[in-house]
């Protein structure tokens, strides 16, 4: 029987993400998920952007696999030089092909899903925004770009980390449009694709935010664990 984890807003954790150091950290946990049998409502696209000589190590792309889930991938059978900011027009480009009304942008190396999606779109409506993004409790990068009000109301997962996010399709497309748009307004190039799409985070507060309890993403920065039977409590 899998154990099953719960947020500290004692919500199952549908999407792991394991950023940066974490996934070295916790690799072998963050593989372990992989054989995880999921299933996806038929209104979902999944877009992720693997490159070919990642895509053989990809925790997301094994696990869809396995499951025999479909996504979208701008990049594959693509060669590229790769840079971080090249994202933004690829999950423009992968979201201009969806067809479903709702889309999952998710990061290829380090995200692995460990429960049914089946009221994502449930969850996902309790914050009434356009577009929902993983958040944590790391300011990446460290500056400060978006001023979000009274940022301790939201606890320790108080800032946006670009890696996961959902929203309808169209209001996706819409909000990288604008990221693409403030990309192409630098005179000066920095190599994280977050910076801008915090950018854009900060003009469109009122439509995109961060999933501060947890109800859907959960970033692994863990404090402590309380189990109790197959069930795992993140704190």
């Amino acid at each position: 029987m899998d154990i099953k984890y719960f947020s500290h807003s004692d919500h199952e954790v549908m999407i792991a993400h394991f950023p940066g150091k974490l996934s070295t950290t916790y690799r072998e946990l963050m593989y372990s998920f992989v054989e995880r049998r999921i299933n996806i409502p038929d209104n979902i696209d999944i877009v992720s952007i693997i490159t070919d000589d990642l895509i053989a190590n990809s925790p997301l792309n094994k696990q869809l696999s396995i499951n025999k889930v479909n996504y979208i991938n701008p990049v594959k059978n693509k060669c590229f030089k790769w840079s971080m900011t090249k994202k933004i027009p690829l999950i423009l480009m992968g979201l201009a092909e969806s067809t479903k009304e709702y889309c999952l942008v998710l990061d290829g190396a380090d995200v692995v899903m460990l429960s049914d999606l089946d009221d994502i779109t449930e969850r996902f409506l309790t914050y009434g925004k356009k577009v929902l993004y993983n958040a944590t409790i790391w300011r990446f990068p460290d500056m400060l770009i978006d001023l979000v009000e009274d940022r301790s109301q939201y606890g320790r997962y108080n800032y946006l980390n670009a890696g996961c996010c959902f929203g309808k399709t169209e209001h996706l497309f819409n909000f990288y449009e604008l990221v693409q748009e403030i990309f192409d307004s630098y005179s000066s190039y920095i190599e994280s694709e977050q910076f801008y799409i915090r950018k854009a985070f900060d003009k469109q507060q009122n439509n995109v935010f961060f999933d501060y309890n947890c109800k859907i993403f959960q970033n692994w920065h863990i404090n402590k664990e309380k189990v109790e039977g197959n069930v795992i409590k993140l704190c």
